[in-house]
């Protein structure tokens, strides 16, 4: 399980609700959350809308993505 994926479901977010709440569409969640791409590799507005969407800090994100890989 992807730290992403970790993290979203302990706030009880379905990968639609982030989709929503990050403002990126639900195939790049999936894609980040299946390690078909990375975080660190991501756009930088990506990174930023899912951190925020997650109330978590980008460089918190993207540390413990590359933790979990």
């Amino acid at each position: 399980m992807t730290f992403l994926q970790q993290l979203r479901k302990e706030k009880g977010y379905t990968q639609q609700d982030l989709s929503t709440l990050a403002g990126i569409s639900i195939s790049a969640i999936q894609k980040l959350e299946t390690g078909v791409n990375k975080i660190e590799n991501s756009n930088v507005s990506i990174i930023m809308a899912i951190a925020r969407a997650l109330n978590i800090s980008v460089e918190e994100l993207i540390k413990q993505s590359e933790k979990c890989e």
